[in-house]
């Protein structure tokens, strides 16, 4: 009789215990709560590919070389560095006012000798832009223009200038050795000097775009 008794003691006390367990764990908050949900893991999308550079069209290649190399020869102490950065600025400066580049870097050699420090009067830097007579105009079409100084920075310089030329060219019906003596104000010993250095380059830019070609 006794160990029967003692028997179902055990029992409740065990059935007792597992329910106050059960009661604990209702009341543990759980992990997981509906109406605070966490922050979804959203994978970042990958990184897109750098897209490949432009290729560069030939003929703006070649142009580029033979600019630099008549940079070079009227200049020995200008470095090849040098002269790809002003070439650089030349092409871009044909590019925006729609001029031959060509032509722009004739001018360049012929003003300057391709000095960026060349100073004759009002006439400034390597493409000897007149400030004195644009200073007015030279403001409003350039924010980066404000006094001469700035004209001494090379790619304001180039591009002020190809900017000018390219005025003078539409004034001139496209006419070529008119535009140049707009830009120097008369001088035809000049215009010669200048055109003179435009077919050069334009001899060098076809045995450049020749051999480009050739197998």
């Amino acid at each position: 009789m006794k160990k029967a008794l003692t028997l179902l003691l055990l029992l409740g006390f065990l059935t007792l215990t597992g329910g106050l367990a059960s009661a604990e764990e209702l009341d543990t908050p759980p992990l997981y709560d509906p109406n605070n949900p966490p922050e979804a893991a959203v994978e970042e999308p990958p990184l897109p590919e750098e897209a490949p550079a432009p290729v560069e069209p030939p003929l703006v290649t070649a142009q580029r070389k033979a600019i630099v190399a008549l940079f070079c020869r009227i200049n020995r102490n200008l470095g090849a560095e040098k002269a790809e950065r002003y070439a650089d600025h030349v092409l871009d400066a044909g590019r925006l006012f729609g001029v031959d580049p060509l032509v722009v870097a004739s001018i360049l050699v012929r003003e300057s000798r391709v000095n960026a420090s060349a100073k004759n009067r009002s006439n400034i830097g390597l493409m000897q832009v007149n400030w004195k007579a644009h200073e007015k105009n030279l403001p409003r079409a350039f924010p980066e223009i404000r006094n001469v100084k700035d004209l001494f920075d090379p790619r304001n310089n180039i591009l002020a200038g190809a900017w000018i030329f390219s005025c003078y060219l539409r004034s001139s019906g496209g006419d070529l050795a008119k535009s140049l003596k707009k830009y120097v104000g008369g001088n035809s010993g000049y215009v010669e000097k200048v055109l003179s250095a435009y077919r050069t380059l334009r001899n060098d830019l076809a045995t450049l775009a020749a051999s480009a070609a050739a197998p």
